[in-house]
């Protein structure tokens, strides 16, 4: 959530930049004015509260209850009673929840786990092998030999 500010702040740069270039005229008036926008948003993280579900999760209630209050009084709701007390009760949950630490082989556990994780390995691969591309410099073979890999993998995965 942090870093949507800031891709707003990038994007908007991006989107202005050509117009910037075309009035300033000078490259290092040019680069100072285009990362303005990024050094405003350095203050994001400390304007832009905390996740409410995150910090539920690890047990912090009083300042998930204070969050949800800000944003039903920003909504012109109000909060039930119950409702504070339903969060409270889950936050203890989470508090006194035994935590364990995930680990790579947590990827592998179940197949629907192991077959997005394969997924991610290929496109990893394919992507990497399309930006290397030009380093072979027209060499056909080898990028049929890998597409065919490519198309087995995937093939087999069912996808």
């Amino acid at each position: 959530m942090a870093n949507v500010p800031i891709m707003i702040f990038l994007t908007a740069g991006l989107c202005a930049m050509p117009w910037l270039a075309l009035y300033l005229h000078d490259w290092s008036t040019f680069a100072i004015v285009i990362h303005a926008l990024q050094f405003i948003s350095v203050s994001f993280p400390w304007v832009v509260p905390e996740s409410a579900r995150w910090l539920l999760s690890k047990g912090r209630t009083k300042e998930t209850v204070d969050i949800i209050t800000r944003a039903a009084h920003m909504n012109k709701k109000s909060l039930t009673p119950e409702v504070i007390r339903e969060l409270e009760e889950f936050g203890n949950e989470q508090k006194n929840a035994k935590n364990t630490q995930a680990s790579a082989l947590d990827l592998l556990k179940t197949p629907v786990l192991r077959l997005r994780f394969l997924v991610l390995c290929v496109m990893w691969y394919v992507i990497g092998s399309i930006c290397k591309r030009s380093f072979l410099r027209g060499a056909l073979k080898v990028l049929i030999v890998m597409g065919a890999g490519e198309g087995k993998i995937l093939f087999n995965c069912g996808i």
